[in-house]
């Protein structure tokens, strides 16, 4: 056991080592840990919902912060090595966690803004975020030191119906809604959903690998997220150059509404979110309002209403099923009625026949 930075270190007859915990950390970095990257740190949150969890990977192009959701990952932190310089090591030392590459250069760091305390480890909150502490001995405990990130920062800040407001309060999506409600709305197995469009709003939540799409229109964004049972949210963002009509964008589908959080600077016309809800909470009327499918998204709605029309069909299908089933039962039983009275009918023959042929025999003897 390492005195200085309480590293378990397991060696071999020749004193090498063959193991030590700081290679395997759950959700805390010691002062005076040094780490050989790829290293990652993994912290679950108190709240499971589905299991998700969050991690902080270093690896040796940037340091990222990623939510796990099932199999989807997001990012919503990133830091990057200085002039594309490649990360080798990590360390943590008092003033911060630093960032080496292979001849043992800081090529990053992230520190405290202000002077403070000693720092004692860096940990990933249950909340996502990556903070630093001290030790106050005066009070014996360990207080804050510095926190990477924001409330609206985080991505379950306010849930995955809400959204962060700039004042750091949570509101609901309709205070964002557009206003008259001119949602498209789709038919799917499960019902009408309808893309709702939420004003000046964007999510902390960046997708990995496979890419955004790029080089497609608003339209074509929304139109795919809602023909998608997995989309829950699109994000489509214009590039600095885009023409009026939206062309040129990148569109980015989710599946969950978590992260959301209102655009604070001058870039909120660059942005554009929505989320899909029932068509019953989302007061859409069928209409496309300011989001109409273009030609290659045609498709879309003439499947909607081939799925629709198909459904109807079903409906009438089944009624007649079993009204034929219902008839086909009743004619059975009016069978077994019929069958029965002629059984009753052969019966009372045969008893008769047999009555007149003791008549007739008893008639003889006495002649």
């Amino acid at each position: 056991m390492d005195g200085e930075t309480g590293n378990l270190v397991l060696v071999d007859a020749q004193n090498r080592t063959m193991w030590q915990s700081s290679d395997d950390p759950t959700d805390k970095f010691l002062r005076g840990q040094h780490r050989r990257l790829p290293a990652y740190f993994v912290s679950s949150m108190a709240n499971a919902m589905s299991s998700p969890f969050y991690s902080l990977e270093l690896d040796d192009d940037k340091i990222a912060a990623y939510f796990h959701v099932g199999y989807t990952s997001y990012t919503y932190w990133e830091l990057s090595a200085a002039a594309n310089r490649t990360m080798a090591s990590a360390r943590l030392d008092g003033s911060g966690l630093k960032m080496l590459d292979a001849r043992g250069v800081m090529v990053a760091q992230v520190s405290p803004p202000a002077k403070k305390p000693p720092l004692s480890f860096l940990a990933l909150g249950g909340d996502g975020n990556l903070e630093m502490y001290y030790y106050d001995g005066r009070h014996r405990r360990f207080r804050f030191s510095y926190k990477a990130l924001g409330l609206c920062e985080l991505p379950l800040s306010c849930g995955v119906g809400d959204v962060c407001s700039a004042a750091g309060e949570c509101k609901e999506f309709a205070a964002y809604a557009d206003r008259p409600a001119r949602a498209p709305c789709y038919g799917t197995g499960g019902g009408e959903v309808c893309m709702v469009h939420l004003r000046a709003v964007t999510t902390v939540l960046r997708t990995t690998p496979p890419p955004p799409l790029a080089n497609v229109t608003l339209r074509q964004c929304v139109a795919r997220c809602a023909s998608n049972v997995s989309c829950n949210a699109a994000l489509y963002v214009k590039g600095a150059a885009a023409a009026a009509d939206d062309h040129g964008g990148v569109c980015a589908h989710y599946t969950l509404t978590a992260g959301a959080r209102e655009v604070t600077d001058g870039s909120r016309h660059r942005y554009s979110y929505w989320v899909k809800l029932p068509a019953a909470g989302a007061g859409g009327g069928g209409e496309d309002g300011n989001v109409q499918d273009d030609d290659g998204d045609s498709s879309t709605g003439m499947l909607s209403k081939v799925l629709m029309i198909c459904g109807a069909i079903d409906v009438v299908c089944a009624v007649v099923f079993a009204v034929l089933m219902a008839m086909y039962f009743l004619r059975l039983r009016r069978l077994a009625a019929a069958v029965d009275r002629a059984v009753e009918l052969q019966q009372g023959e045969a008893e008769g026949a047999g009555e007149q042929n003791s008549f007739d025999s008893y008639g003889a003897e006495h002649n």
